[in-house]
C-alpha cells in the first residue's frame, strides 16, 4: 500500500485513526519542522508521552519515548547504574525493532523507534507498525527497568526472569 507524504499533520491523522485523540504539534527544539506530542495510558494506567518527529531532512521518522526512567549517575548507585545499562543491553539485543537508550548527561532512559522514509512517505500500517512496537516495549520493560534504579530488584533477577542466560 501506498504511503502519504510525512509531515505533522499526517501524524495527527494517523494518531486520530488509531483512536488517540490526545496530541499536539509543536515545533522542534533545536531543529527544523514541528513534532507531534501523543499521549497514552499503559495497561497498568500510568501516562506515557510520545515524541513523533517527522526528520524528512535526514529521511527518518522518529518516535520516541524520552523519560520512561530516571537514574541520575550522581544520585543512583553505580550497581544500579550498571545493572541498568547491562538490562538495556540485553533487551537492545533481543529487540528486531527500536532500542533503550540511556542519557548520563541528565540520567533519563528511554526509547526510540526510527524508520526510513527514503521516499518522504509512509503509510498507515508501517506507523502503526512502529506505535505499537513502541507501545509493546514499554509495557514489557518499564516495570522492571524503575525496579532496578528503585534497588527493588537486581538486573540480575530480571533477566534470569525473562530467560536470559547470564555468565
Amino acid at each position: 500500500m501506498a504511503g502519504k507524504q510525512v509531515t505533522a499533520k499526517l501524524i495527527e491523522e494517523y494518531l486520530d485513526r488509531r483512536g488517540w485523540k490526545e496530541h499536539k504539534t509543536s515545533p522542534v527544539p533545536q531543529g527544523p519542522g514541528e513534532a507531534v506530542l501523543a499521549k497514552w495510558r499503559s495497561t497498568s494506567g500510568e501516562g506515557f508521552a510520545l515524541i513523533i518527529v517527522p526528520a524528512v531532512e535526514v529521511n527518518s521518522l522518529i518516535f520516541l519515548v524520552g523519560e520512561v526512567v530516571s537514574a541520575k549517575p550522581d544520585s543512583t548507585p553505580a550497581d544500579r547504574l550498571s545493572g541498568l545499562l547491562l538490562t538495556i543491553g540485553r533487551l537492545n539485543h533481543v529487540l528486531v525493532l527500536g532500542s533503550w537508550g540511556f542519557n548520563p548527561g541528565d540520567g533519563s532512559l528511554g526509547f526510540r523507534v526510527s524508520v526510513p522514509i527514503d521516499d518522504g512517505e509512509i503509510s498507515f500500517e508501517n506507523f502503526d507498525h512502529c506505535v505499537r512496537a513502541v507501545i509493546v516495549a514499554i509495557e514489557a520493560d518499564a516495570g522492571n527497568l524503575r525496579a532496578i534504579a528503585a534497588g527493588t530488584k537486581s538486573a540480575i533477577e530480571v533477566l534470569k526472569a525473562e530467560g536470559a542466560t547470564i555468565g
